[in-house]
């Protein structure tokens, strides 16, 4: 019973101890955004924002920000939270996690 026990522990140590905690990678900016890419690429789609002279893209913004990324005028400048695309591999995608003008 003690080596069943001891089994449990590890395994619920090692399950613990390999969650990611992504919030140390959002970054706060104040970006430019200049327009958007329609190209038909899997890098390729979306806005294109410049942070710190780096282009980014990014294909969605969050459902609470309140900008309208179809109708505003560009250049714009905003306020962004960011972190690097959990969900693409390219090198230059972004997930925006707070986006406001």
């Amino acid at each position: 019973m003690k080596k069943v026990f001891f089994v449990w522990a590890v395994v619920v140590s090692f399950l613990t101890a390999c969650n990611k905690n992504t919030d140390g990678d959002i970054k706060k900016s104040t970006g430019i955004l200049t327009g958007f890419d329609a190209s038909k690429c899997y890098c390729c789609w979306g806005w294109i924002i410049s942070i710190n002279n780096t282009v980014y893209k990014f294909d969605k913004k969050p459902a609470s920000s309140s900008i309208d990324l179809e109708n505003i005028s560009y250049p714009a400048t905003v306020n962004i939270e960011w972190r690097p695309s959990s969900t693409k591999n390219c090198s230059n995608w972004i997930d925006v996690i707070r986006i406001s003008q």
